[in-house]
């Protein structure tokens, strides 16, 4: 029945978009709660699924069974839990859908249910649960959105509805369910929020240097687990493990970091699961996957990786939806959308 069903969810997406599934253009993807988001080659954006709270910003709050047409003229877009990002050719960031906290930065706590300039001079971004970074062409760190954590990095646990600065020498950045991280230009990792992931009791409200890694490529934040790609391609985990989100091939919790596997390009963690891309291009899974979002024909838990697809393009991790691009340019869906 576990096999059916996932075959099923698989179908139904198909069924939902086949416009995007079809057509060989796609250039990136990134997966929301309950929502998805394709930039195409053109660099136009389009979004599909949940829209309860406006994060497709199609001006409506009607789920889109058909991917709706959002910007043009974009360049990167990030999705959080049930609010959207979006990065355009000229360096403004856009942001639109649903706020607790301020997590569009607009000044506001107000939903928005088509996209609205919030910066210049950006160039990059990540939505976390509730909160939002960007990093400067300058490389000045920007945050803002749910702060009880000290997911920010101000200093404070005060939620902020305007970008803070945070710090500077910053290359790329993830912001997790209730913590952030960020790899600064010289390859060092700073983490804080969660105390989880840093190791300070309470969690630190200002960045911690991670000591015990150096030549940090790219780094990625899950729920409550951690991904970071080194320079020479070994994939490093550690945080909550009880799906075995962290691929150790159990589900004991790691509070240091632990080498996963060699030969890694990048990383993308999702909720309670994780997605690779290994430098033959080849995409990898594990961790929770009870709603198919792994994408191997069942509904099963998986401890240490498993090969999903022989090589991909972009690809995104979410709740329970992952995406990724083929090489002919095609969009591959798989997990529940739907929330049934």
């Amino acid at each position: 029945m576990a096999t059916i069903r996932t075959y099923i969810l698989i179908l139904l997406l198909t069924l939902l978009c086949p416009a995007l599934l079809r057509a060989g253009d796609k250039k990136a993807v990134a997966s929301g709660s309950m929502f998805c988001l394709v930039l195409k080659q053109d660099g136009s954006l389009w979004a599909f699924g949940a829209n309860d709270r406006g994060q497709l910003g199609d001006g409506t709050t009607q789920f889109r069974r058909k991917p709706v047409k959002v910007l043009d003229h974009v360049m990167d877009m990030s999705a959080g839990s049930y609010f959207s990002m979006a990065l355009l050719e000229d360096g403004t960031l856009w942001t639109w859908g649903g706020t607790f906290c301020g997590e569009l930065g607009d000044g506001t706590n107000t939903p928005r249910l088509r996209p609205q300039k919030i910066m210049d001079g950006i160039s990059s971004i990540d939505a976390g649960h509730g909160h939002a970074l960007a990093v400067g062409n300058d490389g000045t760190l920007w945050a803002w959105g749910w702060n009880y954590y000290g997911q920010l990095g101000d200093g404070t646990a005060v939620d902020r509805n305007m970008p803070v600065r945070v710090m500077t020498g910053v290359r790329q950045v993830s912001a997790g369910h209730n913590w952030s991280a960020a790899v600064k230009t010289d390859g060092s990792l700073w983490v804080w929020g969660d105390d989880f992931i840093s190791g300070y009791t309470g969690g630190p409200r200002l960045p911690v240097k991670v000591k015990m890694l150096d030549g940090v490529r790219q780094v990625s934040a899950g729920q409550d687990h951690i991904l970071v790609v080194m320079a020479d391609g070994r994939l490093m985990a550690w945080g909550e493990n009880r799906y075995g989100q962290l691929g150790t091939g159990t589900t004991d919790r790691q509070h240091t970091p632990v080498k996963i596997m060699d030969g890694v390009d990048e990383a993308c963690a999702g909720s309670n699961y994780s997605l690779v891309r290994r430098n033959d291009g080849s995409l990898w899974g594990w961790g929770e996957n009870n709603g198919g979002q792994l994408g191997i024909g069942n509904l099963d838990d998986q401890l240490c990786p498993v090969r999903i697809a022989a090589k991909v393009g972009d690809f995104a991790a979410g709740g329970l939806v992952s995406l990724w691009i083929t090489p002919a340019g095609e969009l591959k869906i798989t997990g529940n959308i739907t929330g049934d």
